[in-house]
């Protein structure tokens, strides 16, 4: 024999809904001597609509004796009858069922005991089904979904309160530096390669100069915004001294961060406010970058370089104007990246003219290459003056000067004719 289903919900006396039960229990509950046939009760084909149970013709439709409570007599299945909150229902032979006399109440829910979205149902769900309440089924599902999203949040948060590795690194690890560098003198150096990060602490440069017993260490850390920039920072400012003058030179190289002890110290977190004035501060402070990339005054940055070979030594050697241009190229890039080398072979003072990347190393050639001795002549080393022309034409070189006097006088008179 197939086992009844258990589809139907009913309200007690405690007007608490209770099911999914089957027919027979309701009827059992609600229309045996202790019962009451006012009770309302509900399946899914019924909508949002709760019926009294005399009403329902499959459960009552057994020969069953209804007690109508304080009538003492059956309830005829056309007779209307008044509810225990004073809701009169009468029979519908159109629909089959009994309705509330003032269809406007049910609209309502004035004098309705009972509104299918006034009812609260076990476990938080919203309205019972046919197949276990699939409403509570949903919102069980999606609470368990949220404790899962929940968990998993308390486990990131775990995770990031214990070492971990950088998946980029941004910083550089300097030896080398003198006993009186500061921050200030840091973040002028190291920002040609770079914008340096904001320390949200100091609104300064995420720089960090390390100490023992307050005594300056001769070490330090810069954190760029880029990771190119370590790189870069490498490539250009290892093995320079800090400033001009100093016997000592920087020592540059990819931080790595190691673990110090077993207890982690987490740092207070950055409010959500906090984070988009860094971010604002960054973006103009990235705006306005002054490194390589901006155009600085080639007198600046250019040396010349006089002495260095004689018009007969070119004439002699083919290669001389290239070996020449690479000797001195390999020297001065020793003290500083070198943007350009140009050997003006026909020039009679043997002038070579360097081209550095930054000033401060245009000034620190000058200084090492000035008087020294090259091929048994000894060098001049001077500043450009942003005038000069170095160029001097292969035709010049074997006029006179009374023949070149003559080619200046035709050639003003062609420009006045």
């Amino acid at each position: 024999m197939q086992e009844e289903a258990r589809c139907w919900y009913y309200v007690d006396k405690a007007n608490t809904p209770q099911g999914p039960v089957t027919a027979a229990s309701i009827r059992e509950i609600l229309l045996g001597p202790s019962g009451n046939a006012r009770a309302l009760v509900w399946r899914r084909e019924f909508g949002q609509e709760w019926k009294p149970v005399s009403a329902v013709p499959e459960i009552i439709d057994t020969g069953a004796h209804v007690d109508v409570g304080t009538t003492g007599k059956e309830l005829d299945e056309h007779e209307a009858f008044v509810d225990d909150d004073g809701t009169r229902y009468e029979w519908d032979a159109a629909a089959g069922k009994y309705i509330p006399s003032d269809m406007q109440q049910v609209e309502t829910g004035k004098n309705t005991g009972y509104s299918v979205n006034d009812m609260v149902y076990p476990d938080g769900g919203v309205g019972p089904s046919e197949d276990g309440n699939e409403d509570v089924i949903r919102r069980k599902a999606a609470l368990l979904a949220a404790q899962e999203r929940s968990e998993k949040g308390k486990q990131a948060r775990a995770r990031n309160e214990q070492w971990f590795d950088a998946k980029k690194n941004t910083s550089v690890y300097v030896q080398g530096l003198p006993q009186d560098v500061t921050v200030q003198e840091m973040e002028q150096v190291f920002s040609k390669c770079g914008v340096i990060k904001i320390d949200p602490e100091t609104n300064g440069p995420r720089i960090k100069l390390y100490r023992d017993n307050d005594v300056l260490k001769g070490d330090g850390l810069v954190t760029y915004l880029k990771a190119p920039s370590v790189q870069l920072a490498i490539d250009i400012l290892d093995g320079t001294p800090l400033r001009y003058g100093l016997d000592t030179t920087m020592s540059i190289s990819e931080a790595k961060f190691e673990q110090k002890g077993n207890t982690f110290v987490k740092k207070d977190a950055v409010s959500k406010k906090r984070k988009k004035q860094i971010a604002e501060m960054q973006e103009r402070k990235a705006l306005g970058w002054k490194g390589f990339d901006d155009k600085i005054k080639p007198e600046l940055v250019t040396v010349v370089l006089k002495n260095m070979f004689t018009l007969d030594e070119m004439a002699e050697n083919a290669d001389l104007k290239h070996e020449l241009q690479e000797d001195v190229r390999d020297e001065c890039n020793r003290i500083g990246p070198v943007d350009k080398v140009r050997v003006f072979h026909t020039n009679p003072e043997g002038v070579i003219v360097v081209k550095y990347k930054n000033p401060d190393d245009c000034k620190s050639c000058i200084k090492k290459m000035h008087g020294r001795w090259f091929g048994g002549r000894q060098i001049t080393a001077e500043a450009w003056d942003g005038i000069t022309d170095f160029l001097v034409k292969q035709h010049a070189l074997e006029e006179t000067e009374e023949e070149q006097q003559a080619r200046l006088e035709r050639y003003a008179a062609e420009l006045e004719s």
